[in-house]
């Protein structure tokens, strides 16, 4: 396996979204769902393809574990010998990353394929670098996006026909999500301002910020380069879309905290939500009338 190593910061060309685009409060037509793992304490989804597949974590009294919500069927994902294991991202042949945790609480990512596990981490420096993040999204193609970090550093990367290639927009760089352009979204912390989502594409990365937010930070992307993410403000917490150059923020009914994760090529959403006792998953998709 070759290693290809690349530098975004010498090319970095930043345009900051929120000068250019509209803000709207909630989604035409939105019908919201829970998901809910049987039993669970906390339930969490992440990743949605375009058959409307869902993959997500939950935690009950025997640990954390993967899901997968496939025609009305949840099955539980846990990574042989892990003691805890989260499902993050499915492409549409039904692919599953995520990431592991081990004996000795090292993070891995993983890649589920046709009923077989393999471990996706980035060849780090043991000397400098302590742990992998996991891997977060898989496109079509197959090309796996996700993050390494130690000492305090993160380093996002795409693994794509086996050969690695990095990119770093700060200290604290992670990416998240990918598309079938090979189009990557995640977000990156500035000490001063703090959380900022961005996008990278063909090489250049462009800052996602929400208009007046403490925080922004983006988690997927579809085939039509909408996005999906959260930011924090003086509110709260609350999910936002970005498409078409205009932020729709939105929240699931009577939460008190929302994230949005993923979205498929159908505009459906999927993420998760605070209420008054626990954490719920949900999938957000147009309303039938």
């Amino acid at each position: 396996m070759s290693f290809i190593r690349t530098r975004g910061l010498l090319t970095l060309r930043f345009t900051l979204l929120s000068s250019l685009c509209l803000v709207t409060s909630g989604l035409a037509k939105e019908a919201f769902t829970t998901i809910d793992f049987p039993g669970a304490f906390a339930t969490q989804a992440f990743g949605i393809n375009s058959k409307g597949d869902i993959v997500g974590s939950y935690t009950n009294v025997t640990g954390g574990h993967g899901f997968l919500l496939s025609e009305g069927a949840f099955t539980t994902i846990d990574f042989p010998g892990a003691s805890g294991t989260q499902a993050l991202g499915i492409n549409p042949k039904g692919e599953i990353v995520g990431s592991y945790t081990d004996a000795s609480s090292n993070t891995h990512g993983f890649l589920l394929s046709k009923g077989a596990f393999t471990t996706v981490d980035y060849p780090i420096t043991a000397s400098y670098f302590n742990a992998n993040g996991g891997a977060h999204g898989i496109n079509h193609e197959g090309d796996i996006v996700g993050y390494f970090s130690g000492h305090g550093h993160g380093t996002g990367f795409v693994l794509s026909k086996g050969a690695f290639t990095t990119f770093q927009i700060s200290r604290s760089t992670q990416a998240i999500g990918i598309n079938p352009q090979g189009e990557v979204v995640g977000y990156y912390l500035d000490i001063v301002f703090g959380n900022h989502g961005f996008l990278w594409s063909n090489g250049r990365f462009t800052t996602i910020d929400f208009p007046g937010a403490f925080g922004t930070q983006a988690f997927g992307i579809n085939s039509k380069q909408d996005i999906v993410g959260g930011y924090t403000s003086a509110t709260g917490g609350h999910a936002f879309l970005l498409s078409e150059g205009a932020f729709i923020t939105f929240d699931f009914p009577g939460a008190t905290y929302t994230v949005a994760n993923g979205i498929n090529p159908k505009g459906e959403i999927v993420g998760y939500y605070y209420d008054a006792d626990d954490i719920h998953g949900f999938l957000r998709s147009k309303a039938v009338h």
